[in-house]
């Protein structure tokens, strides 16, 4: 899944485990680098990873900070509560998500 702070869709909300490790995502020095951001870390019973999503062209058009008005009408209706919006080419807009079992399920 995808995460931020900054959500288009409430499903998205991190969880507290996602939410510190996007504060580690958003310090000034992670925001400068260019480099690839990621988190990996077995916890207990389960493989936690995350990894940056930093702006590209073609996202600034739903998330970027000049969305045409058609879109801006779209993104009104179907995302009431939107807080996704604004972002500059290449600042980081929230993490990849993704976790499962560390141990293999028995056959």
């Amino acid at each position: 899944g995808r995460t931020s702070r900054r959500f288009r869709n409430p499903l998205n909300a991190p969880q507290p485990w996602q939410e510190e490790i996007l504060t580690q995502y958003f310090e000034p020095a992670a925001q400068t680098t260019d480099k690839r951001i990621e988190y990996f870390a077995v916890q207990e019973d389960t493989v936690r990873y995350m990894q940056a999503i930093r702006l590209g062209g073609v996202c600034s058009v739903c998330h970027g900070q000049e969305i045409p008005t058609s879109v801006q009408a779209v993104l009104d209706r179907e995302y009431p509560h939107d807080r996704a919006r604004g972002y500059a080419i290449n600042e980081l807009r929230g993490a990849f998500s993704i976790s499962w079992p560390a141990k293999p399920a028995l056959p």
